[in-house]
């Protein structure tokens, strides 16, 4: 008991409760298995006694029976040691089947928390996850953890019952062959325990320096352009093999300690073995055990080896399953985006007013003391050199970050008493990386809206300067575009992204760097198409090239986090300050 106690302290009060309520919708079958288990382990003890009832009785007992009488009690002996194998077997096979069909559910379980879980996690939080990781975590790590209820309770519990059990039995038998078998079993196991409590660990780097090869990994596989354009293939190639190497070094290390421990039970069932049957015989010619009993205790004394060695295996197999853990917990123990209360936003957005709004990232002012308000009907653009706050000042309207201090309201309501998920169903963005999923152009636009239909995907199409291109594929919208829109043009990708925005029709639209890799023709027809359909939406676009945004309605200027001006386009050149420079260092 003190070997599960020790293994069971391993685990925080943290981990414990994560895996208990994961366990609880499969209490009535674990409940099932465990019954189910305690029978196959009764069972099991049934042959030895009747091997050494025969043995005694039949084949080494003075008292000889009539030869028709032991026939007929040695068939039915042995039936019932045929039935007792085969009841046990069929118990053993119920209960895998259970526990296996627990196992897949427990496994679809974990991962469909944590996906939920991340996917409502702050941006802020989720940039600082790789995405090798978090991939890691979703398939390897829940795979393991799935088997944590086998290894840490149902295989110790029936372990410990046969070794209960049979030590019992050896007591009954002879004090010194169960003080043998306590001292022998019971002196490695702690041991063995300890040395295996060494590899949790190891476990964790493997798992954690596995996680970072697959996120490396997938960033190289789409930068493959980037690595083929400086030549370094072989580079990667020597990094890919040193972190597989180092993997490798430390699984070695692991493998060989757990094979040590094996190793260990091996040598000390032989020195059982022996001491047992010099004992026994030493017993037997004393007449203080009998034949039968030797037997018994020889073939007990091989099964106890194995609920040992089930209890140690499940410690050391749960190892990973337990940083498995320890890294699934540390994921759901961030909070999440607090999504607010059941305040539905406004059906019609008039105004955002940013007041007295501030934001720091890492300490470092990003944003200081905005005050500005856009209204409905309006293009309001928001320019600036790098790193000024534009794209900062995007998120907080659209509640990807939330201001240290000040207010963003929406209809002079505070943007943070609506309810999140309903608030941003009110915009569409088109963002400055132009992502799009794998699959058709049909899928990538259906994003936005699934209920469109082809004549509202092909005007959403058209006001992006893409129905041209669409024209010209065999397979129209449902050309498949690769992963991250790989068989586009950096043109069409953002084309695409504008016609998913275009296709919402929110009341917001939002635009950052929306048309930089576009050619002057289609970005000027873009530009007109927002003009024409901006009254009944508040529209903000986010642009280094200023000529785009010469006809929009307010124009923001930031430098370092602060707004300097503000004004039309005609009013920021008279006033020959910080928007006439940028101005001029364009030209």
């Amino acid at each position: 008991m003190d070997f599960i106690k020790r293994h069971l302290t391993n685990i925080s009060s943290q981990e414990t409760r994560t895996l208990l309520v994961h366990l609880r919708p499969f209490r009535k079958r674990a409940f099932v298995i465990v019954f189910l288990s305690i029978i196959y382990e009764l069972l099991c003890l049934v042959p030895p006694l009747i091997t050494g009832y025969i043995i005694d009785q039949y084949l080494s007992s003075s008292d000889k029976i009539a030869l028709p009488v032991a026939q007929k009690q040695i068939i039915v002996l042995v039936s019932v040691l045929l039935v007792a194998y085969l009841m046990a077997e069929a118990l053993k096979i119920i209960s895998s089947q259970l526990l296996i069909v627990i196992n897949s559910k427990l496994a679809i379980n974990f991962k469909e928390q944590l996906y939920t879980h991340i996917l409502h996690l702050p941006l802020r939080k989720i940039t600082h996850i790789k995405n090798g990781e978090i991939i890691s975590r979703l398939s390897d790590d829940v795979e393991d953890m799935a088997y944590l209820a086998n290894s840490l309770f149902l295989n110790p519990a029936t372990a410990l019952l046969r070794l209960t059990a049979i030590l019992c039995y050896a007591l009954y038998i002879n004090a010194w062959l169960a003080l043998l078998l306590t001292i022998t079993l019971g002196g490695l196991s702690v041991l063995c325990l300890h040395l295996n409590r060494k590899t949790r660990p190891i476990r964790r780097q493997i798992q954690e320096e596995h996680a970072a090869n697959i996120g490396i990994l997938s960033e190289v596989l789409q930068g493959i352009r980037v690595v083929r354009s400086f030549a370094k293939e072989k580079i990667e190639i020597l990094q890919f093999n040193k972190r597989n190497e180092s993997i490798a070094s430390k699984e070695l290390k692991a493998n060989i300690q757990s094979q040590g421990i094996n190793s260990l039970w091996s040598i000390i069932q032989a020195i059982s073995t022996a001491l047992i049957l010099g004992i026994g015989s030493m017993l037997i010619i004393q007449e203080k055990m009998t034949l039968g009993n030797l037997i018994i205790i020889q073939y007990y004394a091989t099964l106890v080896i194995n609920p040992i060695i089930s209890i140690l295996s499940s410690v050391s197999s749960t190892q990973a399953s337990l940083t498995a853990l320890e890294r699934y917990t540390e994921i759901m123990d961030l909070d999440r985006e607090t999504l607010g209360s059941n305040e539905t936003p406004p059906s019609i957005i008039h105004s955002i007013r940013l007041q007295g709004l501030s934001f720091a990232y890492q300490d470092k002012p990003t944003l200081e003391n905005i005050s500005c308000e856009f209204l409905r009907g309006q293009t309001i653009a928001l320019v600036g050199s790098s790193g000024a706050g534009k794209s900062t000042l995007a998120d907080i309207v659209c509640r990807f970050q939330e201001p240290d201090s000040g207010q963003l309201l929406i209809n002079e309501i505070p943007a943070n008493t609506l309810n999140l998920h309903e608030y941003r169903q009110n915009f569409g963005i088109v963002h400055q990386d132009n992502f799009v999923f794998d699959g058709s152009l049909r899928d990538n636009i259906l994003y936005a809206d699934s209920a469109l239909n082809d004549e509202q995907i092909l005007l959403a199409c058209n006001k992006a300067q893409l129905t041209e291109f669409i024209s010209s594929l065999p397979n129209g919208l449902d050309t498949i575009i690769g992963e991250n829109g790989i068989l586009l043009s950096g043109g069409q990708k953002q084309r695409l992204c504008l016609a998913r925005a275009f296709a919402c029709h929110k009341q917001i639209l939002i635009l950052d760097e929306a048309t930089s890799h576009l050619d002057s023709l289609n970005e000027q027809a873009i530009q007109h198409a927002i003009m024409d359909h901006k009254e009944n939406m508040i529209t903000i676009v986010i642009a280094h090239n200023l000529d785009t945004i010469k006809k929009a309605d307010l124009i923001l200027v930031f430098k370092e986090g602060l707004l300097v001006e503000s004004g039309s386009h005609q009013e920021l050149i008279l006033q020959e300050a910080e928007y006439a420079r940028l101005r001029q260092a364009q030209q």
